[in-house]
């Protein structure tokens, strides 16, 4: 990844477009954060210690959605407990 393209002009390039609905196509991704990480992974998008960069890669794919590039899965419901 250049250093000065941001992961969503990365993600919008033809080949990695192609690239991100293919993932789509795979129905071991059923979640955001899987797609996000496969991305990452096929992608090499690390930041300088070398992490995935998976929250920047999710934001992008929900903006690229947006904008109309592909469908993705829905969102995974948060169940939380209160205590006390």
């Amino acid at each position: 990844m250049s250093s000065t393209a941001s992961i969503q002009q990365v993600l919008d390039r033809a080949e990695n477009a192609r690239l991100v609905r293919e993932l789509l196509a795979d129905p071991a991704i059923r979640t955001r954060n899987s797609l996000a990480k496969a991305v990452c992974q096929r992608l090499a998008l690390r930041d300088p210690r070398g992490a995935l960069q998976i929250a920047t890669a999710a934001k992008a794919l929900r903006v690229l959605e947006a904008q109309g590039m592909w469908k993705l899965p829905p969102p995974t419901k948060l169940i939380s407990k209160r205590y006390g």
